[in-house]
């Protein structure tokens, strides 16, 4: 049996964008393959007499404050008219 789908199931997900307090995205990049660039996490301690810690940051561009994230919302409104495809004006899906 499927779900019924209601209005508040087709609502645009949001996604938190930005820096994240008490830390900041660097990049590190071996020395074997210095065009890979490998994300991290630093975040500063309490201590100030402490060195950052630094973690594997998988959050990807959405924590990076010089990345452009395209707005989904947008995005998907012009895939219809991208490839010829008419929409029905109630905006259910064809």
């Amino acid at each position: 049996m499927n779900k019924p789908v209601t209005p508040t199931d087709l609502v645009t997900p949001k996604v938190t964008t930005g820096p994240i307090a008490g830390s900041r995205k660097i990049y590190s990049s071996p020395e074997t393959a210095p065009d890979l660039r490998v994300p991290l996490r630093e975040i500063a301690l309490s201590d100030p007499a402490e060195a950052p810690v630094r973690v594997y940051d998988p959050s990807g561009p959405y924590t990076d404050p010089d990345a452009a994230i395209a707005d989904a919302k947008k995005t998907i409104d012009r895939f219809p008219q991208r490839y010829g495809i008419t929409m029905p004006a109630t905006g259910a899906s064809a």
